[in-house]
């Protein structure tokens, strides 16, 4: 499994740990630090956000927060 596969799978349990679901506003930090923590760095974290943005899954918006648009993928 690639690393960005790894990262996608643990950013989607740590969503689903928060009970991300549509109309939802997460904070950043909520999801960043306990990824860093287990040893995904900011720019991995990023890139799985960035392509969850891509297919509408997820918005960014203001005050570090994401909208989740719509149920998440599964992963």
């Amino acid at each position: 499994m690639d690393r960005f596969s790894e990262t996608e799978i643990a950013l989607l349990t740590r969503l689903r740990a928060l009970k991300a679901a549509p109309e939802m506003a997460i904070n950043l930090f909520d999801i960043g630090a306990p990824l860093n923590a287990d040893g995904f760095s900011q720019d991995e974290i990023m890139a799985v956000l960035d392509a969850l943005e891509q297919e509408k899954v997820i918005a960014f918006g203001p005050g570090n927060r994401i909208s989740i648009l719509k149920e998440l993928p599964e992963g």
